[in-house]
């Protein structure tokens, strides 16, 4: 990682990646269309930076590569549904505001000016390929930040990915038939399938977000005078992997076990299914853990 300098106390850093794109511009004459670029795009990182600053999600640095730019923040909480859609299309938005400006000079001017062209074309395309719903595009958190207004963090991610898996087989696709024709389309196809690893990778790290609360949600409940109360029903084949992932955050949750017959056969709550995390396989069925509590119980 290569650091530049300090904007509003927000570190810009280059991306090893970038370094090959930089000297390809170089080599082939696009140097200042590749200053342009990387202009933009930076302004559209330090845009959300900005956002997220107002919103009290310290921006720390932007980071630079080969296929775009990424703010490096402190954890956005989705709880705020609105703050993460603002926080997200302030960059489109900013983007869209270059193309108009753009448009405006340009029209005052009447002059032909190929440079101005570039830079509202790169603008116009910028703010409209993020605002597609495949994270980790700027699209994407919208969709998901919308979703948690109804629904989970978790399933607002799982619907987002599902929704951006379609959409990068789609521009997968379309970059084959214009293969065909020119070799641009090869740029569709490296990005469709840099997007598609990227949104899918998403489901793993909620999901590891989503245990870490589960398992500090403890240190909150215990600043709480009244807590809510989720009970799941399972029966006693299910994991403690499965039940693991029904663990709601803002809940206590005590899990009612079944037998084959559908017949109540014993609870267990939260706090006990934590423990049996740390303390046992997470393949470890409810059946199982009824049975050594019952035989803990028997010793006592």
């Amino acid at each position: 990682m290569i650091k530049l300098i300090k904007i509003f106390n927000i570190e810009l850093e280059i991306n090893y990646s970038l370094i090959p794109i930089i000297i390809l511009g170089i080599f082939f004459g696009f140097i200042k269309e590749f200053a342009i670029v990387f202009t933009i795009v930076t302004l559209h990182e330090l845009a959300h930076s900005l956002v997220s600053n107002f919103y009290g999600y310290e921006a720390k640095t932007i980071e630079l590569f080969a296929l775009g730019g990424v703010v490096r923040s402190e954890e956005i909480s989705f709880i705020h549904p609105k703050e993460v859609i603002n926080i997200s299309i302030s960059g489109p938005l900013l983007n869209f505001l270059f193309f108009f400006l753009g448009i405006i000079t340009k029209n005052i001017l009447l002059l032909e000016m190929p440079l101005l062209d570039f830079f509202n074309y790169a603008n116009l395309s910028l703010g409209l390929f993020n605002l597609m719903p495949i994270i980790p595009l700027d699209g994407g958190r919208i969709l998901r930040a919308y979703l948690c207004n109804s629904m989970d963090i978790k399933r607002a991610t799982y619907t987002t990915v599902f929704v951006g898996k379609v959409l990068c087989m789609i521009i997968f696709v379309i970059g084959i038939i214009l293969t065909i024709e020119s070799i641009r389309g090869i740029t569709l196809i490296v990005f469709a399938v840099y997007l598609y690893f990227k949104n899918e990778k998403e489901k793993e790290i909620v999901s590891l977000q989503h245990i870490q609360k589960v398992f500090s949600k403890p240190k909150g409940l215990n600043e709480k005078i009244n807590v809510k109360v989720k009970y799941i029903i399972a029966y006693k084949e299910s994991s403690l992997k499965d039940i693991l992932k029904d663990l709601s955050i803002g809940y206590y949750c005590i899990i009612r076990v079944l037998n084959n017959r559908g017949k109540f056969i014993g609870e267990l709550t939260e706090g006990e299914i934590l423990d049996a995390v740390i303390k046992y396989d997470s393949l470890t069925t409810l059946g199982e853990l009824l049975n050594n509590k019952d035989a803990k119980y028997l010793r006592r």
